[in-house]
């Protein structure tokens, strides 16, 4: 293994065939954490991001590649933030959830992956868990105007958080769906208006 940067290593997996080669990613995410995969062919493991040869080699990829390893290093802080802050639910687990949450929410709605946003979504919905497992949620209310001129969003978003209601027996109503959403615009906003 050879070092990139500090606390990340490039594993070079030589490949027989596709299911050797996911055998070794899988025994290998066992012990180490995984956040990008470089490949011919899209493999499509939960948690990681994949780029092919080619695209690693353009700028645009180099940049895709430095933003996942810097998301990877912020869920690390996030997750020692949490340790000590959420109170009803365990931080690590509830982390891991709305991570895959995150993917979904920003892969359903075609965002890309950028780190304020995925810090920011992070926290908040960790936080609205944990208080909602506790009881002790007071869920912001937005204008009616809004939350009628957003529900197709919603009713994606209602969606894609209904495995975290099943998860941990709780409601995320609307409200709680257009603050998940409002996170979302407000940073797909600026990243808009950083490229014009």
């Amino acid at each position: 293994m050879a070092p990139f940067v500090d606390n990340i290593d490039i594993v070079f997996i030589p490949r027989e065939n596709q299911k050797s080669f996911l055998i070794t990613i899988k025994n290998i995410m066992e012990e180490k954490n995984v956040v990008a995969i470089i490949n011919k062919d899209c493999l499509n493991i939960k948690g990681t991001e994949y780029f092919t040869k080619e695209e690693i080699k353009s700028l645009e990829g180099i940049d895709r590649l430095k933003n996942v390893i810097k998301l990877s290093e912020g869920y690390y802080d996030i997750k020692e933030g949490l340790k000590s802050s959420l109170n009803y639910t365990n931080y690590a687990k509830v982390l891991e959830d709305v991570k895959d949450t995150i993917d979904d929410l920003l892969e359903t709605l075609n965002i890309k992956k950028q780190y304020d946003m995925v810090v920011g979504l992070s926290l908040h919905i960790s936080f609205m868990i944990d208080g909602l497992v506790g009881n002790t949620r007071v869920s912001q209310n937005f204008p009616c105007d809004k939350l009628n001129k957003n529900k197709g969003k919603i009713s994606i978003i209602k969606r894609i958080v209904n495995k975290l209601e099943k998860k941990y027996n709780i409601k995320i109503n609307d409200n709680e769906c257009y603050g998940i959403l409002s996170i979302v615009s407000i940073e797909s906003e600026k990243d808009y208006k950083r490229k014009c």
